[in-house]
């Protein structure tokens, strides 16, 4: 499943996204700033998700096993203050394409990322190299990636996340994988008083 944000408008990238669904046959869900940048009609559009919009793009974002971020650091206001419920490290893999490398892996450790921009990635001259980003280091800048001449190199990105599913290790000192540090549950936390799950 792809996340769409508004780092596919700043970077005029629609058509790109567009062909890249239709490549990998994949659904996408934007964040409420990258509403549109697939277009609503389109077969692979779902929609915005999250707290307030229709439940159908939450529950498919949900429950991916694999999640490409496509222009967005997914801030708490997009994932409903973090909540595990919507988006959780320890059952789903992330990658990500952003141009911003402090944006990789800021709230979520991801398993393969490129850093350039969704449009011109398809101009750069070299092709895309994995990295493990690790999380307790997610704030650091990155090494700079290589990015991908075309739609089609992105898809090793998501073959290589379904490999990760496979007993993937939690990093020491990771963001939600701290050692001791009780499991969070939906509703819980300084920002999840009374708060009701994205699912319902």
């Amino acid at each position: 499943m792809i996340i769409a944000g508004n780092g596919v408008h700043a970077a005029r990238a629609w058509t790109e996204l567009a062909e890249l669904a239709d490549l990998l046959a994949i659904p996408v869900a934007t964040t409420a700033t990258g509403k549109s940048a697939i277009a609503e009609v389109h077969p692979q559009a779902l929609g915005v998700f999250g707290t307030g919009v229709r439940r159908w793009p939450t529950r498919c974002v949900s429950n991916a096993d694999a999640v490409l971020v496509v222009g967005s650091r997914l801030a708490p206001t997009d994932t409903c203050f973090e909540n595990p419920e919507l988006l959780d490290a320890d059952r789903q893999t992330f990658l990500q394409i952003d141009v911003e490398p402090l944006n990789v892996g800021r709230h979520y450790p991801v398993t393969g990322a490129i850093v350039a921009r969704p449009r011109g990635s398809r101009r750069a001259g070299r092709r895309p190299r994995s990295t493990a980003c690790h999380p307790g280091s997610s704030r650091r800048r990155p090494p700079a990636l290589g990015a991908p001449r075309r739609a089609q190199d992105a898809a090793p990105l998501l073959r290589r996340a379904g490999a990760a599913r496979g007993g993937r290790p939690a990093p020491a000192g990771a963001r939600h994988h701290r050692a001791g540090a009780p499991a969070r549950r939906a509703g819980s936390g300084h920002h999840g008083r009374g708060r009701q799950s994205p699912l319902t």
